[in-house]
């Protein structure tokens, strides 16, 4: 009997050290030994540089030992790209690894919602599956067992009632279905409303059905430093630009308009750059043109297919590049250059589920002349513009969206180039100008060769509060041939500008609500032969 104690108090003993051993950590893993994961031992984002597609993180893991470290990442990064900031502060190996999806507790009550509706559901149809039973038993109303000369006492005291149950029955009956319909009608309204949120929230995920797992060494207790890239980033340059229509005056404002789903709210300072550094980067080099036959090159391309193609980091690489422009944009935002890339820095906050968000990158003023040119043969509506007196240094390229005193007017695109001399800012409907073409008269002179009197008319007509001048442009037409002369040429008023491809370009001084008016008279000469043609 004591050897029997003895024997069981060691059995206790065992299975209390291999409970020990099994136990789950706090984070639902397994303990491992050597492995350090203190609740400190959690990265923190210091900085971030944002690409073109694509962003760099650099990370701060602070430990409270020495020795062994692991902890994970969220799947949008990439494993091959963890690595220490600094070598001899720590060794670090990453991989990619499964993770089971967390539920959304954003859902819990929409999912109770549904789980409701479909008990509703449930139970209606359960009352209709009643009240048709009810009426299936009702529909033989009369017995077979009843004798002849019963007949009559059974119609007046069985027939009758079960007949006006039926009636109550099928009345109940379209009650019941009508509260079916609103139930389903409910359930797909929530149902659908589930989907869509979780929809939503899916895409908001950071790859969650993966993880990378870091595993490292630290030879001290100083912070770590170490950076990760993610692909899933985007940015790009958006203006807000803002003409004042009496003096001119451009005010814009330059924004990131960035997104990223990597699991990490951020907030700070960030640089945002119009290229990425390049994965690999070889000499320049020019291959001799080689010429072969074609199925000596059939061949060597199966070869060649068969050895591999390109490399995941040249595929990375291709993604990633994008050209950097050509000069440097205003020295308002905090811009720096080099040969190879434009960065500039903003500060904000960014979310990490992918919704995007604008970061304010700068603000500048810079002068300029409204003008409103018409161009009657493209639109009866004139065009509003600043002519810049000064024409700032070139911008990042992106989208802008313009505004005249502060009303939307308008879209348009910074070119690489940046602005050249006049920005449109949209169309300015209280000016407007009409072209009425006048009637041709052709004709044949002695000499055989054939004539066309030709030409047109624009009214212009300044419907706004105050005077202003007006740019008209229109053309005349340009001899692409030597059979063709244009003579008699009649313009009146004449215009501020002709040049060598017969361009006008008139300044007409409008006061409000006047009209001006423009004639143009020509001759056209040309082979009587042959057939004028416009393009």
């Amino acid at each position: 009997m004591l050897f029997m104690f003895f024997t069981y108090r060691k059995f206790l003993i065992l299975l209390c050290f291999v409970w020990a051993l099994c136990v789950p950590c706090a984070d639902g893993e397994a303990a491992i030994p050597g492995i350090v994961k203190p609740e400190a031992a959690v990265p923190e984002v210091v900085s971030v540089d944002f690409y073109p597609s694509g962003a760099k993180f650099v990370f701060q893991l602070k430990l409270d030992k020495e020795g062994d470290f692991e902890f994970t990442l969220p799947g949008a990064f990439i494993a091959e790209t963890v690595r220490p900031m600094v070598r001899a502060s720590a060794s670090m190996r990453a991989e990619a690894a499964q993770a089971t999806p967390e539920p959304f507790p954003e859902l819990e009550p929409l999912e109770k919602n549904v789980e409701e509706k479909q008990k509703k559901v449930r139970l209606w149809q359960g009352r209709i599956n009643a009240t048709n039973q009810a009426l299936y038993m009702l529909n033989e109303i009369i017995s077979s067992d009843v004798k002849p000369e019963e007949l009559i006492f059974y119609i007046d005291s069985v027939v009758d009632k079960a007949s006006e149950k039926r009636l109550r029955y099928e009345l109940a009956l379209v009650d019941l279905r009508i509260g079916r319909e609103e139930a389903e009608k409910e359930l797909k309204e929530a149902s659908e409303e589930l989907r869509l949120l979780r929809n939503e929230l899916e895409g908001k995920r950071a790859n969650a059905s993966r993880i990378v797992r870091v595993i490292g060494t630290t030879p001290g207790i100083a912070p770590v430093l170490f950076e990760a890239y993610a692909n899933d980033a985007r940015w790009g340059v958006r203006y807000d630009i803002n003409m004042n229509g009496e003096t001119g005056l451009v005010d814009a404002v330059m924004y990131a308009n960035v997104r990223q789903r990597t699991g990490f709210d951020v907030e700070g300072e960030f640089a945002f750059h119009t290229r990425a550094p390049s994965s690999y980067v070889a000499p320049p080099d020019l291959q001799p043109l080689s010429v072969r036959l074609a199925g000596n090159m059939r061949r060597q391309n199966m070869a060649m297919k068969a050895q591999g193609g390109a490399s995941e980091s040249e595929f990375y690489a291709a993604d990633i590049m994008m050209e950097a422009p050509m000069a440097a944009p205003q020295q308002e935002p905090d811009v720096s250059s080099t040969l190879t890339n434009v960065s500039v820095k903003g500060r904000g906050r960014i979310k990490g589920d992918g919704v995007a968000s604008d970061i304010v990158l700068g603000r500048f003023e810079f002068p300029s002349t409204p003008l409103f040119i018409s161009i009657p043969e493209r639109n009866r509506e004139a065009w509003v513009a600043a002519s810049l007196d000064v024409i700032p240094e070139a911008l990042l390229p992106g989208a802008a969206e313009l505004y005249v005193d502060g009303t939307v007017s308008g879209r348009t695109n910074i070119p690489e180039l940046g602005l050249q001399g006049i920005l449109p800012f949209g169309m300015a409907q209280r000016v407007t100008a009409d072209k009425k073409r006048a009637v041709g008269k052709t004709g044949t002179t002695w000499m055989g060769k054939g004539t066309l009197e030709d030409g047109y008319t624009i009214e212009v007509s300044n419907n706004m509060d105050t005077e202003r001048e007006i740019e008209v442009r229109d053309r005349l037409p340009l001899p692409a041939d030597d059979k063709i002369t244009i003579e008699d040429i009649k313009i009146t008023p004449s215009p501020a500008i002709q040049d060598k491809e017969n361009r006008l370009t008139w300044k007409l001084l409008l006061k409000p609500g006047e009209t001006g008016k423009i004639t143009v008279e020509y001759t056209l000469r040309y082979p009587g032969d042959e057939t004028l043609v416009y393009w």
